[in-house]
């Protein structure tokens, strides 16, 4: 008898670096007229996670999130920029993804 194929494991999303931005002093300022630019845009991303083979396989785990951290002793200016912040932290764990479809033969 016919047996469904096994489909492959995707592979898990790699884990996030830790992010340090440190401003000493000075100033930062952004781009005259660009909205929604920050003067300090700072991310940490996980690896998204890759879709399980056809037809049962298992998909992959989204990377963890890991620290992001910003010191700023300086001057940030984003009055020229509509909607900007001065600083923007993120860290975003990656997604998982799709397992793979059931329909062996």
């Amino acid at each position: 008898s016919d047996v469904g194929a096994q489909g492959g494991q995707g592979g898990d999303g790699g884990p996030a670096n830790t992010v340090t931005v440190t401003i000493e002093g000075g100033s930062v300022s952004t781009q005259s007229g660009v909205s929604g630019t920050p003067a300090i845009w700072a991310q940490s991303l996980g690896g998204i996670g890759a879709a399980g083979g056809n037809p049962s396989g298992n998909a992959g785990k989204g990377g963890n999130a890991s620290t992001v951290t910003v010191t700023n002793a300086g001057v940030l200016t984003t009055a020229v920029a509509p909607h900007s912040p001065g600083i923007l932290a993120q860290s975003f764990g990656g997604a998982g993804s799709s397992g793979g479809r059931g329909d062996g033969w």
